[in-house]
């Protein structure tokens, strides 16, 4: 069976706003990222998060995961205003949840201050990225290698 069509059969047994179904249209749209077929994957993981979001909460880690994937879709795709929203509710929904210092608190961090430079917002660029290398040297040590791109 496709995956499409168990999509469709569990948005048909479960319904459409299941965390099952959820997932599913979440899975399917990261499988068609991994074979960049960027059209097909946008409206499943514009899905996925929109009804995480509802379901499961802004704060719930699945939540965060979908947006923070979300935001990285777009921003693959130089589509960095559209980036920004989610990109930035993951980094604030991760720093309240998982605090500032973890590290996909800080990768969200990175990520967001990249959609900022890339929109010449060098300014907020600097602040992400420095927040992220304060979080890396509290959290590692200062002369830990960071392996988070920071450039």
């Amino acid at each position: 069976m496709s995956a499409l069509r168990k999509l469709q059969e569990l948005e048909k047994t479960l319904g459409p706003e299941h965390p099952y179904t959820l997932r599913a249209a979440y899975n399917l749209g990261m499988f068609f990222v991994w074979r960049r077929e960027f059209a097909e994957a946008e409206p499943h993981l514009a899905r996925a998060f929109m009804g995480r979001e509802k379901v499961l909460g802004p704060e719930h880690l699945d939540t965060l995961d979908a947006a923070y994937n979300l935001g990285a879709f777009y921003a693959e795709q130089d589509k960095f205003a559209e980036a920004e929203l989610p990109l930035a509710r993951a980094f604030m929904g991760r720093e309240k949840v998982l605090g500032p210092e973890h590290l996909d608190t800080l990768d969200a961090a990175r990520l967001l201050g990249g959609v900022y430079a890339d929109q010449d917002r060098f300014a907020e660029a600097e602040l992400q990225l420095q927040r992220v290398l304060r979080g890396w040297e509290k959290a590692r040590g200062p002369e830990h290698p960071c392996p988070l791109d920071v450039t």
